[in-house]
Protein backbone atom coordinates (compact mmCIF):
# COMPACT_ATOMS: atom_id res chain seq x y z
CA UNK A 1 0.00 0.00 0.00
CA UNK A 2 0.90 3.27 -1.24
CA UNK A 3 0.67 6.35 1.87
CA UNK A 4 1.13 10.12 1.11
CA UNK A 5 0.52 12.83 2.99
CA UNK A 6 -1.68 15.26 0.63
CA UNK A 7 -4.30 18.45 0.81
CA UNK A 8 -7.92 16.83 -0.11
CA UNK A 9 -10.51 18.93 -1.25
CA UNK A 10 -9.21 22.29 0.80
CA UNK A 11 -8.30 20.21 4.12
CA UNK A 12 -4.50 20.02 4.91
CA UNK A 13 -3.02 16.92 6.84
CA UNK A 14 -4.84 14.05 4.86
CA UNK A 15 -3.38 10.89 3.84
CA UNK A 16 -4.01 8.92 0.94
CA UNK A 17 -3.53 5.23 0.61
CA UNK A 18 -3.66 3.59 -2.20
CA UNK A 19 -3.05 -0.07 -3.61
CA UNK A 20 -4.61 -2.15 -6.51
CA UNK A 21 -6.68 0.88 -7.97
CA UNK A 22 -8.56 1.16 -4.55
CA UNK A 23 -7.92 4.11 -2.63
CA UNK A 24 -8.56 5.91 0.67
CA UNK A 25 -7.71 9.27 2.32
CA UNK A 26 -8.01 9.81 6.06
CA UNK A 27 -7.72 13.69 7.85
CA UNK A 28 -6.15 14.06 10.51
CA UNK A 29 -7.13 17.58 10.56
CA UNK A 30 -9.77 16.37 12.64
CA UNK A 31 -11.87 13.95 13.73
CA UNK A 32 -9.78 11.06 12.82
CA UNK A 33 -12.10 10.48 9.83
CA UNK A 34 -11.91 8.46 6.95
CA UNK A 35 -13.23 11.31 3.86
CA UNK A 36 -12.97 8.89 0.85
CA UNK A 37 -13.27 5.52 -0.56
CA UNK A 38 -13.02 4.63 -4.18
CA UNK A 39 -12.10 2.06 -6.25
CA UNK A 40 -11.72 2.56 -10.41
CA UNK A 41 -13.40 5.35 -11.60
CA UNK A 42 -15.90 5.02 -8.99
CA UNK A 43 -15.58 8.44 -7.81
CA UNK A 44 -15.73 9.18 -3.53
CA UNK A 45 -18.93 6.64 -2.55
CA UNK A 46 -18.48 8.50 1.39
CA UNK A 47 -20.79 10.99 2.02
CA UNK A 48 -18.94 14.40 2.91
CA UNK A 49 -20.82 17.45 4.26
CA UNK A 50 -19.03 19.90 2.40
CA UNK A 51 -20.71 23.03 4.24
CA UNK A 52 -20.53 21.31 7.45
CA UNK A 53 -23.94 22.42 8.19
CA UNK A 54 -24.68 18.84 10.04
CA UNK A 55 -23.88 18.06 13.62
CA UNK A 56 -25.16 18.12 17.65
CA UNK A 57 -23.83 21.56 19.15
CA UNK A 58 -20.28 21.69 18.87
CA UNK A 59 -19.77 18.15 16.79
CA UNK A 60 -20.03 17.83 13.44
CA UNK A 61 -20.93 14.85 11.25
CA UNK A 62 -17.89 15.80 8.95
CA UNK A 63 -19.31 12.63 6.86
CA UNK A 64 -17.11 9.90 5.47
CA UNK A 65 -16.08 7.25 8.50
CA UNK A 66 -15.66 7.73 12.02
CA UNK A 67 -15.28 5.95 15.30
CA UNK A 68 -18.36 6.54 18.30
CA UNK A 69 -18.97 5.04 21.45
CA UNK A 70 -21.97 2.53 21.64
CA UNK A 71 -24.72 2.90 23.46
CA UNK A 72 -25.46 6.52 21.82
CA UNK A 73 -25.13 8.88 24.42
CA UNK A 74 -24.17 12.69 25.59
CA UNK A 75 -20.44 10.86 24.59
CA UNK A 76 -20.57 9.87 21.58
CA UNK A 77 -21.27 13.53 20.50
CA UNK A 78 -17.80 14.92 22.19
CA UNK A 79 -16.20 16.99 19.91
CA UNK A 80 -13.05 15.76 17.42
CA UNK A 81 -12.79 19.22 15.79
CA UNK A 82 -9.09 19.00 16.68
CA UNK A 83 -5.60 18.24 15.22
CA UNK A 84 -4.87 14.21 15.56
CA UNK A 85 -1.41 12.55 15.55
CA UNK A 86 -0.13 10.48 12.76
CA UNK A 87 1.74 7.77 13.06
CA UNK A 88 3.08 5.97 9.27
CA UNK A 89 4.99 2.78 9.41
CA UNK A 90 4.84 -0.98 8.38
CA UNK A 91 2.63 -0.36 5.65
CA UNK A 92 -0.23 1.43 8.00
CA UNK A 93 -1.39 4.61 8.57
CA UNK A 94 -2.75 5.25 12.00
CA UNK A 95 -4.55 8.24 13.22
CA UNK A 96 -5.13 9.14 17.06
CA UNK A 97 -6.80 11.50 19.15
CA UNK A 98 -7.13 11.71 22.81
CA UNK A 99 -10.42 12.73 23.62
CA UNK A 100 -10.14 14.77 27.08
CA UNK A 101 -13.88 14.91 28.24
CA UNK A 102 -13.73 11.19 28.17
CA UNK A 103 -9.94 10.45 28.60
CA UNK A 104 -10.43 8.09 25.80
CA UNK A 105 -7.68 7.23 22.72
CA UNK A 106 -9.17 6.65 19.94
CA UNK A 107 -7.24 5.52 16.37
CA UNK A 108 -8.40 4.53 12.98
CA UNK A 109 -5.57 2.09 12.10
CA UNK A 110 -5.58 1.59 7.92
CA UNK A 111 -3.57 -1.33 6.81
CA UNK A 112 -3.80 -3.33 3.16
CA UNK A 113 -3.63 -7.23 2.50
CA UNK A 114 -5.16 -9.75 0.28
CA UNK A 115 -6.76 -7.47 -2.11
CA UNK A 116 -8.80 -5.41 1.03
CA UNK A 117 -8.29 -2.63 3.90
CA UNK A 118 -7.81 -3.43 7.06
CA UNK A 119 -9.55 -1.35 9.12
CA UNK A 120 -8.29 -0.98 12.93
CA UNK A 121 -10.54 0.92 15.44
CA UNK A 122 -9.12 1.31 19.01
CA UNK A 123 -9.47 2.33 22.12
CA UNK A 124 -7.22 2.90 25.37
CA UNK A 125 -9.11 4.59 28.05
CA UNK A 126 -6.27 6.83 29.64
CA UNK A 127 -8.67 7.88 32.37
CA UNK A 128 -8.35 6.67 35.73
CA UNK A 129 -11.84 4.95 35.81
CA UNK A 130 -13.96 2.41 34.17
CA UNK A 131 -14.94 3.38 31.36
CA UNK A 132 -18.06 1.38 29.69
CA UNK A 133 -18.50 1.73 25.70
CA UNK A 134 -18.49 -0.57 23.07
CA UNK A 135 -16.39 0.38 19.58
CA UNK A 136 -18.69 1.91 16.97
CA UNK A 137 -17.68 1.90 13.07
CA UNK A 138 -19.90 4.49 11.20
CA UNK A 139 -19.44 4.84 7.45
CA UNK A 140 -21.33 7.46 5.59
CA UNK A 141 -22.50 6.68 2.26
CA UNK A 142 -24.18 8.35 -0.43
CA UNK A 143 -27.60 7.46 -0.22
CA UNK A 144 -28.09 5.90 -3.70
CA UNK A 145 -28.46 1.77 -4.40
CA UNK A 146 -29.24 -1.29 -2.74
CA UNK A 147 -27.82 -1.98 0.83
CA UNK A 148 -27.67 -5.73 2.23
CA UNK A 149 -27.50 -7.42 5.20
CA UNK A 150 -27.85 -10.53 6.65
CA UNK A 151 -30.15 -11.08 8.83
CA UNK A 152 -30.24 -14.95 10.09
CA UNK A 153 -29.04 -16.90 12.28
CA UNK A 154 -25.70 -19.28 12.50
CA UNK A 155 -27.53 -22.83 12.05
CA UNK A 156 -29.82 -23.19 8.79
CA UNK A 157 -31.78 -26.31 10.27
CA UNK A 158 -32.78 -24.15 13.10
CA UNK A 159 -33.09 -20.45 11.58
CA UNK A 160 -34.19 -17.12 13.11
CA UNK A 161 -34.37 -14.00 11.38
CA UNK A 162 -34.48 -10.35 13.44
CA UNK A 163 -34.70 -7.12 12.69
CA UNK A 164 -34.70 -4.71 15.24
CA UNK A 165 -36.27 -0.84 14.49
CA UNK A 166 -35.67 2.15 16.33
CA UNK A 167 -39.89 3.75 16.52
CA UNK A 168 -38.66 6.53 18.61
CA UNK A 169 -34.96 7.86 19.17
CA UNK A 170 -33.06 11.05 20.30
CA UNK A 171 -36.76 12.99 22.00
CA UNK A 172 -37.34 13.67 18.00
CA UNK A 173 -36.56 11.34 15.73
CA UNK A 174 -39.12 8.15 14.72
CA UNK A 175 -39.12 5.43 12.25
CA UNK A 176 -41.27 2.38 11.05
CA UNK A 177 -40.18 -0.71 9.88
CA UNK A 178 -43.53 -0.01 7.57
CA UNK A 179 -41.68 2.09 5.10
CA UNK A 180 -41.24 0.93 1.65
CA UNK A 181 -37.41 1.37 1.88
CA UNK A 182 -37.00 -1.74 3.75
CA UNK A 183 -37.69 -4.93 2.21
CA UNK A 184 -37.61 -8.04 3.91
CA UNK A 185 -35.59 -10.46 1.41
CA UNK A 186 -35.92 -14.37 1.59
CA UNK A 187 -31.98 -14.04 2.28
CA UNK A 188 -30.47 -10.46 2.82
CA UNK A 189 -32.42 -7.91 4.15
CA UNK A 190 -32.48 -4.97 1.96
CA UNK A 191 -32.29 -1.57 2.37
CA UNK A 192 -33.94 0.71 -0.34
CA UNK A 193 -33.48 4.15 -0.02
CA UNK A 194 -36.68 6.75 -0.28
CA UNK A 195 -34.98 9.76 1.58
CA UNK A 196 -37.16 8.61 4.78
CA UNK A 197 -35.47 8.70 8.43
CA UNK A 198 -35.07 5.61 10.14
CA UNK A 199 -32.54 3.36 11.78
CA UNK A 200 -32.44 -1.00 12.23
CA UNK A 201 -30.16 -3.27 13.39
CA UNK A 202 -29.71 -7.04 13.55
CA UNK A 203 -27.54 -9.44 15.29
CA UNK A 204 -25.15 -9.95 12.25
CA UNK A 205 -24.00 -13.44 13.02
CA UNK A 206 -21.96 -13.45 9.43
CA UNK A 207 -20.99 -10.37 10.44
CA UNK A 208 -21.07 -7.99 6.98
CA UNK A 209 -22.84 -5.23 5.45
CA UNK A 210 -22.26 -3.57 1.97
CA UNK A 211 -24.08 -1.43 -0.53
CA UNK A 212 -24.33 -1.73 -4.03
CA UNK A 213 -24.27 0.91 -6.86
CA UNK A 214 -24.41 1.07 -10.53
CA UNK A 215 -20.66 2.19 -10.18
CA UNK A 216 -19.61 -0.30 -7.23
CA UNK A 217 -19.62 -2.15 -4.52
CA UNK A 218 -18.61 -1.34 -1.30
CA UNK A 219 -18.73 -4.21 1.70
CA UNK A 220 -17.67 -4.19 5.53
CA UNK A 221 -16.98 -7.46 7.39
CA UNK A 222 -16.03 -8.47 10.68
CA UNK A 223 -16.42 -11.18 13.05
CA UNK A 224 -18.79 -11.32 15.90
CA UNK A 225 -17.46 -12.52 18.51
CA UNK A 226 -20.50 -16.01 19.51
CA UNK A 227 -21.80 -15.53 22.90
CA UNK A 228 -20.68 -12.10 23.48
CA UNK A 229 -23.35 -9.12 24.28
CA UNK A 230 -23.79 -6.05 22.21
CA UNK A 231 -25.00 -3.01 22.44
CA UNK A 232 -28.78 -2.00 21.50
CA UNK A 233 -30.89 -5.21 21.87
CA UNK A 234 -27.70 -7.36 20.40
CA UNK A 235 -26.80 -5.36 17.69
CA UNK A 236 -23.40 -5.82 16.16
CA UNK A 237 -25.26 -4.53 12.53
CA UNK A 238 -27.01 -1.77 12.50
CA UNK A 239 -28.17 0.76 9.09
CA UNK A 240 -29.47 4.69 9.60
CA UNK A 241 -31.08 6.52 6.47
CA UNK A 242 -32.04 10.04 5.61
CA UNK A 243 -32.35 12.64 2.51
CA UNK A 244 -28.68 13.18 2.87
CA UNK A 245 -26.57 9.69 3.69
CA UNK A 246 -26.94 6.31 4.59
CA UNK A 247 -24.99 4.45 7.36
CA UNK A 248 -23.34 1.75 7.21
CA UNK A 249 -22.17 0.80 11.29
CA UNK A 250 -20.46 -2.09 12.78
CA UNK A 251 -20.03 -2.40 16.44
CA UNK A 252 -18.11 -4.42 18.99
CA UNK A 253 -18.97 -6.14 22.00
CA UNK A 254 -19.90 -4.23 25.20
CA UNK A 255 -16.50 -3.81 27.43
CA UNK A 256 -15.60 -2.35 30.70
CA UNK A 257 -12.75 -0.56 29.19
CA UNK A 258 -9.91 -0.58 32.00
CA UNK A 259 -7.17 2.01 32.07
CA UNK A 260 -4.68 2.11 29.60
CA UNK A 261 -5.66 -1.64 27.98
CA UNK A 262 -6.27 -1.54 24.02
CA UNK A 263 -9.48 -2.70 22.73
CA UNK A 264 -10.12 -3.20 18.88
CA UNK A 265 -12.58 -3.83 16.50
CA UNK A 266 -11.59 -4.53 12.72
CA UNK A 267 -13.32 -4.09 9.47
CA UNK A 268 -12.01 -5.33 6.19
CA UNK A 269 -13.36 -2.80 3.54
CA UNK A 270 -13.81 -4.82 -0.06
CA UNK A 271 -14.25 -2.23 -2.67
CA UNK A 272 -15.23 -3.72 -6.19
CA UNK A 273 -15.67 -1.68 -9.29
CA UNK A 274 -18.97 -3.53 -10.36
CA UNK A 275 -22.81 -3.83 -8.70
CA UNK A 276 -23.48 -6.84 -6.71
CA UNK A 277 -26.82 -8.19 -7.42
CA UNK A 278 -28.14 -7.93 -3.53
CA UNK A 279 -31.06 -10.07 -4.55
CA UNK A 280 -28.28 -12.86 -4.87
CA UNK A 281 -27.12 -13.79 -1.45
CA UNK A 282 -25.09 -16.04 -2.89
CA UNK A 283 -22.96 -14.12 -4.72
CA UNK A 284 -22.30 -11.61 -2.26
CA UNK A 285 -20.86 -14.20 -0.27
CA UNK A 286 -19.24 -15.17 -2.79
CA UNK A 287 -17.23 -11.55 -2.98
CA UNK A 288 -16.09 -12.17 0.37
CA UNK A 289 -14.43 -15.71 -0.04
Amino acid sequence: MEIKKIPYEGIDNCYECIADGKRLVITAAFGPRILHASVGKSGNLLYIDTKRELGLGDWKIYGGHRLWTSPEANDSYSPDNFPCTVRVENGECAVTFLDEKTDLEKSIIIGYEEGRFRITHRFINRGIFLYPAALWALTCVKPAGTVFIPWGSRSKEWETKKIIYWKKWGGVHSSTLRSPQYVEGDDLFLVKPTGEEGKIGTAGHEGFIGISTPQATFMKSFTRQHGAVYPDDNCAIECYTCDKFIELETLSPEYMLEPNVTYEHTEEWLLIDSAVDPNDGAAVRRLLS
